[in-house]
């Protein structure tokens, strides 16, 4: 096997460092934001967010940071790895600051989560309301 090396200074991925944290500014100020990583095994993508998310807890304001891993083929259902990364954070919530969370997305989450009330005020999961596509 390979020996694996690891260096605690980072160096390169600039772009993808800056487009983070034009992200995290944009969230900072209310506007949603999200950013997706990805990247093929062994291309630096675990360790690019490992320096991201200790730049991050390096920041003056608070910001969670929601982490999870999906592996091609290996689940059947669409959106396995982003609910079972979100459910346990959503679920340590109170009603109240999940809806703050949440806010109009509220909809959506209470399709994908039945089992987790959105703290919206509403009855259970409602239809998804989804718009026609754009092309």
């Amino acid at each position: 096997m390979a020996a694996r090396l690891r260096s605690e200074r980072f160096v390169g991925r600039q772009r993808e460092i800056a487009r983070i944290a034009v992200a995290l500014e944009a969230a900072a100020a209310g506007r949603s934001s999200r950013v997706l990583v990805s990247g093929a095994g062994g291309s630096g993508v675990s360790r690019l967010v490992d320096e991201s998310v200790r730049r991050v807890g390096r920041l003056d304001q608070p910001f969670t940071v929601l982490r999870w891993r999906a592996v091609a083929g290996r689940s059947r259902e669409p959106y396995t790895p982003a609910i079972e990364g979100i459910r346990p954070f959503l679920s340590g919530l109170d009603a109240v600051e999940r809806a703050r969370i949440v806010g109009p997305g509220a909809d959506a989450l209470s399709t994908l989560l039945p089992d987790i009330d959105p703290g919206d005020g509403g009855s259970g999961p409602r239809p998804l309301r989804v718009g026609p596509d754009r092309r």
